[in-house]
């Protein structure tokens, strides 16, 4: 989406807007849906990557190109900038929208510090953005460990759920210096933050989003 008349407004990587696509900007219309794009965009452009979960979203193929469309934003604080020695992102299925802002973020002003997305799915094919992940490599310190339910015959990487023992093998200890960020399923989360406590890890040192994304 792109600004019309104005010059567009900038966001920090993991926040939300409200988008009306069909009604007016005034009515209770909106539905929330975090910004999947870098924040460093110079033009005002902003992306929201959104799966068919639900009645909202399962129009969004049918909106035509250049249909004007409303964006309310930005919200919301689960937001980098603690001085860290490297940001741990946990993502499960459609939670992979903010930690791809993220992502192309931190790859777009060079940051060094090591990154490592913990991204569990369902199975190989619904893995969003497998291939650009793959390519960002290049441009970051970027480790991705994809933990599948279903995975495909000769699988060897994690399989099933992300939980304490998935992060002991993937994160270099001390735990607690590490800033972490989780999105996904309710389920997933309560685990994910039940897991960090059993690590040691503060409450401050890890950000939950939670909404609904349909």
């Amino acid at each position: 989406m792109r600004p019309e008349g104005h010059p567009g407004f900038r966001f920090r990587p993991g926040q939300f807007g409200w988008l009306t696509v069909w009604g007016s900007p005034f009515k209770i219309t909106g539905h929330p849906f975090s910004f999947s794009s870098s924040a460093e965009a110079t033009d005002g452009r902003v992306e929201m990557s959104i799966r068919n979960l639900g009645d909202f979203t399962s129009q969004i193929h049918e909106v035509p190109v250049n249909k004007r469309v409303y964006i309310d934003g930005p919200y919301g604080a689960f937001t980098m900038g603690e001085p860290v020695d490297m940001h741990v992102l946990i993502a499960g299925g459609v939670g992979i929208t903010p930690m791809m802002s993220m992502i192309r973020t931190l790859a777009d002003q060079g940051d060094k510090r090591p990154v490592v997305l913990l991204y569990g799915s369902r199975d190989w094919d619904s893995i969003t953005f497998r291939e650009e992940l793959e390519a960002l490599k290049a441009r970051l310190d970027l480790e991705i460990v994809h933990v599948l339910e279903n995975p495909p015959e000769g699988w060897t990487g994690e399989r099933g759920f992300i939980n304490a023992q998935v992060l002991e093998r993937h994160l270099p200890r001390p735990y607690a210096d590490h800033e972490y960020f989780i999105c996904g399923p309710d389920v997933m989360m309560d685990a994910i933050e039940n897991a960090l406590g059993a690590l040691k890890v503060p409450m401050s040192k890890y950000h939950s989003e939670r909404y609904s994304f349909v």
